[in-house]
């Protein structure tokens, strides 16, 4: 047995689908127009290779300015366990002389994958910082946003996490 319906309104809910619906069918492309098919995805794998070449050699050389010209003028770094970091090239140099000047002998990373669409890429890697005894200070993952520039394949947006537990 059905039980009566009592409220006949309609929910605010059904109210914002039915509208939602009504936007998508008018804002959709008339039969005669010409629709733009996105970007194929392409591996980018080797040209990323090469970009963190650079990045990794300024790096073991204990050069900030340099590992900071691997950069986009308006990049932005986020450090695990700290605030971004952006202003250009001067904070970009200080941040990464702060971070060589703690001990690291070396750097490697490990690029896992490397999509790009156009003068942009998505890079996901490993990371691992060794000490001067050859032992490891950390280790973990990245994901960096890429910008193909006029010199070439630059980090924009660098964010990375830490596999080790935070000491006490």
């Amino acid at each position: 047995m059905r039980r009566p319906v009592r409220n006949r309104t309609v929910s605010p809910l059904v109210t914002a689908c039915v509208a939602i619906a009504a936007m998508a069918v008018g804002c959709a492309p008339a039969a005669d127009q010409e629709v733009e098919t996105p970007a194929t995805p392409v591996d980018v794998s080797a040209e990323i290779m090469v970009a963190n070449e650079g990045f990794v050699s300024a790096f073991n050389a204990g050069d900030g300015a340099g590992v900071a010209a691997m950069y986009t003028d308006d990049a932005v770094l986020y450090p695990p366990n700290g605030g971004p970091v952006s202003g250009g090239a001067a904070a970009l140099t200080d941040f990464w002389q702060g971070v060589l000047d703690t001990g690291i002998a070396r750097g490697r990373l490990e690029t896992v994958e490397a999509e790009g669409m156009g003068d942009t890429a998505v890079e996901v890697g490993r990371f691992t910082l060794l000490g001067a005894d050859g032992g490891t200070i950390d280790r973990g993952s990245y994901m960096v946003l890429w910008k193909k520039t006029d010199a070439g394949w630059r980090l924009h947006r660098d964010i990375w996490n830490s596999d080790l537990a935070l000491a006490p």
